[in-house]
């Protein structure tokens, strides 16, 4: 009996070990989908046993976490897919269109997964079109693909405008370049995610929304997909424009300078001058070799590489001292620093936008943050007048430095300093910081560059190569480059009291 109980015993327990570590108890409530993938450049990325990422790999990872899907990845062309989709070899499609005749052959998503924003292009050399008036159109031939919904877009569009146009049909994109280098079409509409520098977006169309596509046979996942975009929708609400974003980057668009960018930039010699606040990691700075670093270099190397414009550059200690060379007409551009509409209003100018977004930090002395007494600098990106406008009821002291300010902290002759959290780590290396304490609070800051009113050709490169500079930065984090190691001397000069008692 004992034998047997013993037995019993390990049995029950060899069960339990093997419930609790099957892989297939894991997985058992997952359902299969075969998902379409198509391999193209920031939407589906990695092959076959790569790794995979691309805003429609996250999306459909983000779905699966509602739905319990277990993908099943099944490779080939837009074109092949789709074919697929609509014979019931394949479950569910990312990134397709909405038409009569493909709503036929399956089913689509209740959200749409994004919108895809479409252009008039043309070869980069013709200038023919380079005008903001859309009756440089009337006699042009426009390429169109008559399947695709794009078709019907520019059609709508013309008939806005009133234009005479010719349509010169095309079998796909191909097609579409072969007829354009022959000088056979002048113009072709496609999205802004269009590859290649070959041509150049004329006119702004519209957007168009594009969905999930399902297979005709599966309302449920139809059902479960719509159930999990409802949930993605409620939670996120622009979380279409943010996973997309995050992959996708700039637009064409702003690969290209359009008229009014190149009119400025002949009339100034195709040059300017950036003025920049010093020390203002992880912004902008002076590197050991006398070179701007920080994220106002990457601008910089936009405009020089991208644009071919000359960038003169000019470093100063304060912002004060840099306004005055703006007013001067010694400067085309200024900042990197804390911008409001009102602000800019305020000082005749028109700010970027935004290069980075942070929250608004405060440094202070006691056990519990203070804001009536605000120590401020224009060594800072937060001068008086800024901090004014946030905290209108404080009484606001100006200091020479940051070192200033920290130190009257300190000493209880101010009870904050405000900064950008993102430079937090760029303070380190002064001794006062490391005896002040320090948190985020909920504003948030747009940091931004500026031009001076009436430069709106300028305002448009300005913009067009920070979308540019903010592609080309994705996943890099300034933050590094504010870091501030603490040497031998750092830690002799931050106990220097213990060091006078010895």
């Amino acid at each position: 009996m004992k034998k047997f109980k013993k037995l019993l015993s390990v049995l029950i327990c060899t069960f339990i070990l093997m419930m609790a570590f099957s892989p297939c108890e894991t997985f058992a409530k997952e359902k299969v989908v075969r998902l379409g993938y198509v391999n193209s450049a920031g939407y589906q990325e990695g092959l076959e046993g790569e790794t995979k990422t691309g805003f429609g790999y996250e999306y459909f990872q983000k779905i699966s976490y509602y739905t319990d899907w277990k993908y099943e990845y099944v490779y080939g062309s837009f074109s092949e897919l789709i074919t697929k989709l609509a014979n019931g070899e394949i479950d569910i499609l990312g990134d397709v269109t909405y038409t009569e005749d493909r709503a036929k052959k399956m089913n689509f998503s209740s959200y749409p997964m994004g919108s895809e924003k479409y252009f008039l292009y043309t070869s980069v050399n013709n200038e023919k079109f380079d005008s903001l008036n859309t009756s440089v159109i009337n006699g042009a031939r426009i390429g169109i693909e008559p399947k695709k919904v794009s078709a019907n877009l520019i059609k709508e569009w013309v008939d806005k405008f009133d234009l005479d146009v010719t349509y010169v049909e095309c079998e796909n994109f191909n097609d579409v370049e072969t007829k354009t280098d022959k000088g056979e079409i002048d113009l072709f509409i496609n999205t802004d995610a269009i590859e290649g520098y070959g041509y150049k977006p004329v006119f702004y169309i519209g957007p168009s929304d594009f969905y999930f596509a399902v297979n005709k046979n599966r309302n449920d996942l139809l059902e479960e997909l719509n159930n999990a975009l409802a949930i993605i929708q409620s939670s996120i609400p622009n979380y279409n424009e943010i996973v997309r974003d995050t992959y996708m980057g700039s637009s064409v668009g702003d690969a290209f300078l359009g008229k009014e960018e190149n009119e400025w930039l002949k009339e100034h010699g195709n040059k300017l001058t950036i003025g920049y606040l010093d020390n203002n990691l992880p912004y902008s700075g002076t590197d050991e070799n006398g070179e701007v670093c920080g994220y106002l270099s990457s601008v910089i190397d936009v405009m020089e590489n991208k644009h071919g414009i000359t960038v003169d550059r000019i470093a100063y200690d304060s912002l004060n001292d840099m306004y005055k060379a703006v007013q001067n007409g010694e400067l085309d551009i200024y900042g990197p620093s804390y911008g409001t509409f009102y602000l800019s209003e305020q000082n005749g100018a028109m700010q970027s936008s935004s290069i980075m977004e942070t929250q608004l930090a405060i440094v202070y002395g006691s056990d519990k943050p203070a804001t009536d007494r605000i120590a401020t600098t224009y060594q800072s990106m937060l001068p008086d007048f800024a901090v004014k406008e946030l905290y209108p009821d404080s009484e606001i002291t100006q200091y020479e430095d940051l070192e200033a300010c920290m130190k009257a902290v300190y000493m209880n002759k101010a009870d904050c300093l405000l900064i950008p959290a993102s430079q937090l780590n760029h303070l380190r290396h002064y001794r006062q910081f490391r005896k002040l304490n320090f948190q985020d609070t909920s504003t948030k800051l747009q940091i931004c560059l500026f031009v001076l009113k009436g430069n709106s050709g300028l305002l448009q490169i300005l913009d067009k190569s920070i979308a540019l500079a903010n592609s080309e930065l994705q996943g890099v984090d300034f933050m590094v480059d504010s870091y501030a190691e603490n040497t031998f001397w750092d830690l002799i000069e931050n106990n220097l009291d213990y060091v006078y008692l010895l």
